[in-house]
């Protein structure tokens, strides 16, 4: 596996990796380990971080003082892509019919990445970059089917 590949990770890996009962938390985890050890530093947005601690706090009550450490733990380990107003701009004037989509794409291409991994299949409708979820992005690293 490329030690530059540019990886671009939607909201929802954030949260399997953060939340360890969901249906695709034990790949995104492996997948988040398995980064590591290769020397890769996916992205996250600035907009997934700050939705995901929302969501885990508000909707699977985890304390907040647990998020704000296992966050601080992973910043070392991750590259934080700022979403900015020509992303909120591209956003604007695309076709993508849901906005938050659009912003996070905006900012995967800003930020040349050359995979998106999420378990949203919309993505794929409307990028020219390849998405994968992360079964299928773990399978294509390791080999296995």
């Amino acid at each position: 596996m490329k030690k530059n590949l540019n990886i671009y990770c939607d909201t929802n890996v954030l949260i399997d990796i953060l939340k360890n009962n969901r249906n695709s938390s034990e790949t995104s985890y492996a997948l988040f380990h398995l980064w590591y050890s290769e020397g890769i530093k996916p992205f996250f947005s600035t907009q997934s971080i700050v939705d995901a601690v929302y969501i885990m706090c508000n909707t699977y009550k985890t304390p907040l003082d647990i998020l704000r450490e296992t966050i601080s733990l992973m910043i070392p380990k991750i590259r934080i892509a700022s979403i900015t107003n020509l992303d909120v701009l591209e956003a604007v004037n695309s076709e993508i019919p849901d906005f938050e989509d659009a912003v996070q794409i905006a900012c995967a291409k800003r930020n040349a990445c050359d995979v998106i991994i999420s378990s949203d299949k919309k993505y794929k409708k409307y990028t020219g970059i390849p998405v994968y979820t992360p079964r299928d992005f773990l399978s294509s690293m390791t080999g296995a089917n």
